[in-house]
């Protein structure tokens, strides 16, 4: 099974991470939001722990700078399934 990535260098990166957080841990990547903010839907609980969030966020940060610097749209390359 793939790991959650320890660094975004590259467009495949970025996808590579989408992946992560969409299909090994569920959960619905929205590009803007802390990844503090995300919750259970159900319980209300949140879905990360405070280090956890903090780690995806700056993943997060890397992936802008990562599509700024190639000219991607994060949004639509975050869209895509």
């Amino acid at each position: 099974m793939k790991t959650l990535p320890t660094r975004i260098e590259t467009i495949q990166d970025v996808k590579d991470f989408a992946e992560y957080i969409k299909v090994v841990e569920d959960v619905a990547i929205s590009p803007d939001d802390s990844f503090s903010e995300y919750a259970n839907y159900k319980t209300l609980n949140p879905t990360y722990t405070k280090e956890e969030a903090n780690k995806r966020d700056k993943l997060m940060e890397q992936c802008f700078s990562v599509c700024e610097c190639e000219g991607v749209d994060i949004y639509e390359l975050l869209s895509c399934d």
